[in-house]
């Protein structure tokens, strides 16, 4: 009944949209260790719209692809159908898709699912705006009986309220995971409630804000024990990726938030990956709040096989800041603890029962071929005797937030905010947080400002040390000519643990930049700093654990000039040159240099050149090269060389050619070869030797 009257309001609709691509592709792969593969694509996609009136539209797609390779074939059916109105009182949204996954060696999966969704869509200011959303995700495989047969629930209902004065938000959303082989049950529940408030006084002269906000989660699960051992699955709140070559410690900013690797959806990729060049290396840092884990799953969006696994080298770290890091398990991957499950497409790391509130794995080698990531799950397994393990796990959130600025005059103002949190985590671990920072501006010239601020951060983790952070900072502002831009600094940051006092830094920093001429810019940065240990027991370094525990005081001075000059119209050259002297139980002196050219010859050929030499203690300690180059003799083809090398503690070399020629307006042929040879451990031996990795892909790709 409802399939004929959408047929019947489809046959009469106004207008209609119809879009469809073919994309054929042959790829050539030859790798060092591995055959020589060939493989061939072809995908097909589908897309129609059709507007049934001016407030309903109905959109079907259709994608179909098959994959030949030399130890696989697949082959993929992807419909969809969604169905939506829009009108001045509501948006409803109805969408529906089905997949169908076929392979020649591993098991064919299913999956079907269905989402509604209805928001308010009316104007008026002061009327709550509505949402909910229901939805069904039902998956299996072919096996009889099934080895895998789960069935999803997702409902979230919520408002938002402005009541002019304040604002108010409001999100529920509940899930339940049904796993239909083990019989076993998941079901999280989550609250989410905001109290915003602002406004401005006085002719704009005092600003308040605050904000409350409320959170909860409860998570229940029933987990089938399996020779005599359940495998619990334990929560990530967040996860950070990026490349840090310093794993000890990620300052704010070094590394970025990816959702998609731990949104449950092992498929979809998430735009991490590796390619074999590891210098800096990849980080994956994944909040666990200080759930007990013992087993890391790392997915790959394709079966990777055990030679490519095995070509993997990673590291295994711990925080309970997200700050400060210590290496858990060296070189984790390879090791008799780490397999490779082909089927499940996925690295399986055990480690033994670990409790931090971060953990990091560090990827310090990599094979030359690309491997992308698409998730990573943390487990706890546990012995019972029982059928099923059942645990319910709860966390609370409660943050109050203060904001207060005055403008005691045109030039002079301060601005204060408080922050404060409580609750615990699912470990049943209490924690409370507390954030201030306070600060006076002055700016009585156009060409000068300065800032005087004051800052407190107290953290109490329930069986952990409180910690206490108080810093004071003084920042000057100068513009004496239009091209030169003068900033002075001075910190003195203190740190406490149980209410003692362990270290008081110190750091002056003065910082200019000037433009000395139309075609070269330039920026000084000199800083000096000192650090002193109340114990010796918390002398640390960030150049590691060549530092014993046998000094007091850290001195530190460092400077950093770059120059950027633009030589001629098209040669772009830059200068950077990093000094840096440590003075305490042991002296360190460390210098860093770094020449880029970029020279754009014609609009057809482009250079790039990079090198770079570090000197420790006026002892050579590694260099670096980097020679790039691009041409394109017509409109349709394009040619890249790159050679990169490194000759430190892990000598390293790198090429890459690659090229591509647009054949027609439908053909394109595409080409790459890489080669690596670097140093590398062997963990038979223990001893450094020379490895060599190459590989050469083709690939003709045929769109229509």
């Amino acid at each position: 009944m409802v399939l004929s009257a959408l047929a019947v309001l489809v046959s009469s609709a106004g207008n209609a949209f119809a879009g469809q691509a073919l994309t054929s592709s042959w790829l050539h792969e030859n790798t060092k260790d591995d055959p020589e593969a060939d493989e061939y694509r072809v995908t097909y996609t589908v897309d129609l719209k059709q507007e049934i009136t001016e407030a309903m539209s109905l959109q079907e797609a259709f994608r179909y692809n098959r994959n030949w390779g030399e130890q696989e074939d697949t082959e993929g059916f992807d419909p969809s159908l969604r169905f939506a109105i829009q009108n001045d009182i509501f948006l409803f949204d109805l969408f529906g898709s089905v997949s169908e996954q076929r392979s020649s060696i591993a098991t064919d999966r299913s999956r079907r699912s269905w989402e509604s969704t209805w928001a308010s869509n009316w104007q008026d200011r002061f009327w709550p705006k509505l949402r909910a959303s229901y939805g069904r995700d039902f998956s299996s495989d072919s096996e009889t009986p099934h080895l895998q047969d789960t069935d999803d629930t997702r409902e979230s209902v919520g408002v938002d309220w402005d009541f002019e004065l304040f604002k108010t938000h409001y999100n529920f959303n509940r899930t339940q995971q049904n796993d239909n082989v083990t019989f076993g049950e998941t079901t999280a529940t989550n609250h989410f409630a905001r109290l915003d408030s602002s406004g401005r006084f006085f002719d704009n002269r005092l600003s308040l804000g605050f904000s409350q906000q409320f959170s909860t989660s409860q998570t229940e699960s029933s987990t089938a024990v399996a020779g005599g051992l359940a495998l619990i699955k334990q929560g990530i709140g967040q996860v950070l990726v990026g490349k840090d070559d310093t794993p000890l410690i990620s300052d704010s900013g070094e590394l970025s938030t990816n959702a998609l690797m731990s949104d449950s959806d092992v498929e979809v990729v998430s735009g991490v990956y590796t390619d074999g060049f590891d210098n800096p290396p990849l980080n994956i840092a994944f909040r666990v709040d200080l759930r007990e884990v013992n087993r890391i799953f790392l997915y790959t969006e394709k079966n990777i096989g055990q030679v490519t696994a095995s070509s993997f080298t990673m590291d295994l770290y711990g925080s309970t800041n997200g700050t400060d890091y210590q290496r858990i398990e060296q070189n984790i991957v390879p090791s008799k603890l780490v397999t490779y499950d082909s089927a499940k497409k996925r690295f399986e790391i055990e480690t033994s029962n670990v409790t931090f509130r971060w953990l990091k794995l560090v990827v310090t080698s990599s094979p030359v071929q690309r491997v992308d990531f698409t998730e990573i799950e943390t487990y706890s397994q546990v012995a019972s005797s029982e059928d099923f393990v059942t645990r319910k796990d709860k966390t609370l959130s409660n943050i109050s937030d203060l904001n207060v600025g005055y403008k005691l005059s045109q030039a002079l103002g301060m601005t204060y905010n408080l922050s404060l949190e409580n609750g615990n985590y699912a470990s049943e671990i209490d924690y409370s947080r507390q954030n201030q920072i306070g600060e006076m501006r002055w700016a009585p010239w156009e060409y000068f400002s300065s800032a005087f601020g004051v800052s407190e951060n107290m953290e109490k983790i329930e069986g952990l040390p409180e910690t206490l952070n108080r810093a004071y900072s003084l920042r000057l502002n100068s513009l004496p000519v239009p091209s030169v831009d003068i900033n002075l600094g001075l910190s003195k940051t203190e740190r406490y643990e149980e209410k003692q006092l362990l270290s008081t830094s110190y750091v002056t920093g003065l910082y200019t930049s000037a433009a000395l001429y139309p075609d070269l810019d330039a920026n000084l940065d000199l800083t000096t700093g000192r650090t002193e240990y109340e114990q010796t027991s918390t002398l640390t370094s960030i150049y590691g654990s060549r530092y014993e525990n046998s000094g007091t005081t850290t001195t530190d001075y460092g400077s950093r000039l770059t120059l950027t000059a633009r030589l001629v119209p098209r040669l772009t050259a830059d200068l950077i040159t990093d000094y840096q002297k440590i003075q305490g139980a042991v002296g360190t002196e460390l210098l860093d240099n770094k020449l880029t050219l970029n020279w754009r010859v014609s609009d057809i050929l482009s250079v790039l050149t990079a090198v770079g030499k570090k000197w420790e203690n006026w002892q050579s300690a590694g260099e670096d090269g980097l020679f790039q180059t691009t041409v394109a003799p017509t409109e349709n083809t394009q040619f890249s060389f790159s050679y990169y090398v490194v000759n430190d503690d892990n000598d390293l070399s790198r090429y890459a050619l690659s090229g591509s020629w647009a054949i027609g307006p439908h053909l394109t042929l595409q080409g790459n070869v890489f080669y690596v040879e670097r140093e590398q451990e062997s963990f038979v031996f223990g001893a450094q030797g020379a490895e060599t990795d190459w590989q050469i892909r083709t690939q003709l790709i045929a769109r229509f």
